[in-house]
């Protein structure tokens, strides 16, 4: 189950909750940055954010670039390996990068 990690925290828990009670689905906490582009520092915290209070077994960060300067490309994954290393259990990430190149 695919949760956006932005949503309001009592809708989330009651989805969670539900979730957990009805079914066995694994969580993937998300989150998406369209049209923007976020320092280094923010898109680690997206990643532990994602880990929705440790509720998540996974966490997906979709992140967006103008230009391709300094590697930029490669901000999703680097973010992911940070964030990982930082929060106990260490959960599977996904990253994504939307451009136009």
């Amino acid at each position: 189950l695919d949760v956006e990690s932005a949503w309001d925290k009592q809708l989330t828990d009651k989805l969670l909750v539900r979730a957990q009670q009805r079914y066995t689905s694994l969580i993937l906490g998300s989150h998406h940055v369209v049209g923007s582009e976020v320092t280094m520092e923010e898109a680690i915290e997206l990643y532990r954010q994602c880990r929705i209070s440790n509720r998540a077994h996974g966490a997906k960060v979709v992140l967006s670039i103008n230009d391709n300067e300094n590697n930029k490309d490669q901000m999703a994954y680097e973010a992911s390996v940070a964030a990982a290393k930082m929060d106990d259990p260490e959960i599977p990430n996904i990253g994504l990068v939307l451009g136009e190149q």
